[in-house]
C-alpha cells in the first residue's frame, strides 16, 4: 500500500476510532464528577465544583486506555495494524500526559508539603515522574525509620511505592494500545453474530478484559505496598498480561477465519 493508499484508510478509520474512544473516556468521566457532586468522596465530605472539576484529567486519562477498546471496534474489521496503531499510541499518549503530568500538577499541594520543601530544597510537588524519581533517590540515601504513606510526609514512601508510581502511567498508556487491537479482533471474531448478540458479546468482552486488567493492576499495587522488598516494576507491569494473554488467545481464532475467508467457495483444481 501506498503514501496514498494509507493516508485514504486513516481518513476512513481514525476519525470514527477517535471519536468514540473520546467518548468513553468523557463521558465516565463526566458522570464520576457529577456523581462526587452529588454524594461526595469516598472518605466523607465534599468537593467544590473547582475542586471535582481538578480530577477531570486523571479521570479522563483513566478512562481512555479502556475507551480505547472501543476504538477499536470502531475502527473497522479490516483495518490493517497501521491504523490501528495510530489510533492506539494517540490513545496512549494523551493517557500517558493526562496521568503523568497534567492531573499531579493540577491538585493542590498540601501545607506539610510545601514546608518541606521549603526545608529540604527538593521538588517534591506535583507528583510527575522526574519529582518521583528525585524523592525516591533523596528516600534512598537518607531512608526514614518507618516508612509512612501520609500525604503529608512523602519523603517516607517506600522506594518500591515511587517505583510503582513512575512506571503506572506508561503501563495504563501500553493498555491503550493493546486494547485497541483487542477491540479489532473482539470485531472480527464477532462480526458473523445477530446484531443484538454481537452488541451484548462486544460489551461482555470488552467490560470482562476492563474488570480483569483493573483487578490485577489493584492486586499488583496492595503486593507492592504490602512489603518494601516487593518489586515495583513488577507489580506495576504484570497487570499487561491480562491484555498480551488475551491477544494470545484470540490471535490463532482470527487467523483462521481470515484465512476461511480467503479460501474459494468452488476451488479450481
Amino acid at each position: 500500500m501506498g503514501f496514498e493508499g494509507m493516508m485514504k484508510e486513516l481518513n476512513l478509520c481514525f476519525p470514527r476510532a477517535a471519536v468514540l474512544t473520546a467518548v468513553w473516556a468523557v463521558l465516565p468521566a463526566f458522570g464520576s464528577l457529577f456523581f462526587r457532586l452529588a454524594f461526595g468522596t469516598p472518605v466523607g465530605g465534599s468537593w467544590s465544583f473547582a475542586e471535582a472539576t481538578l480530577q477531570l484529567p486523571g479521570w479522563i486519562g483513566l478512562f481512555l486506555p479502556f475507551a480505547a477498546f472501543a476504538g477499536g471496534l470502531a475502527a473497522g474489521e479490516k483495518s490493517r495494524r497501521k491504523c490501528l496503531g495510530v489510533v492506539g499510541i494517540a490513545s496512549a499518549v494523551l493517557a500517558y500526559i493526562l496521568l503523568a503530568f497534567v492531573s499531579p500538577s493540577v491538585q493542590p499541594i498540601p501545607p506539610a508539603v510545601a514546608a518541606l520543601e521549603a526545608e529540604t530544597g527538593l521538588k517534591i510537588a506535583p507528583s510527575i515522574p522526574p519529582n518521583l524519581v528525585a524523592r525516591r533517590a533523596a528516600v534512598r540515601e537518607d531512608p526514614p525509620e518507618q516508612f509512612s504513606f501520609s500525604i503529608d510526609r512523602p519523603l517516607e514512601r517506600p522506594p518500591n511505592w515511587l517505583t510503582f508510581l513512575i512506571h503506572n502511567p506508561a503501563v495504563l498508556a501500553i493498555f491503550a494500545i493493546l486494547a485497541v487491537f483487542l477491540g479489532q479482533q473482539v470485531g472480527f471474531l464477532t462480526s458473523g453474530l445477530s446484531p443484538p448478540w454481537r452488541q451484548n458479546t462486544r460489551w461482555g468482552i470488552g467490560l470482562l478484559t476492563s474488570i480483569a486488567f483493573f483487578v490485577a493492576v489493584m492486586v499488583g499495587e496492595d503486593w507492592v505496598r504490602a512489603d518494601p522488598s516487593h518489586s515495583g516494576i513488577l507489580g506495576a507491569w504484570v497487570p499487561l498480561l491480562v491484555p498480551l494473554v488475551e491477544l494470545a488467545f484470540l490471535a490463532p481464532s482470527v487467523r483462521r477465519s481470515r484465512n476461511r475467508l480467503h479460501v474459494p467457495a468452488h476451488p479450481v483444481s
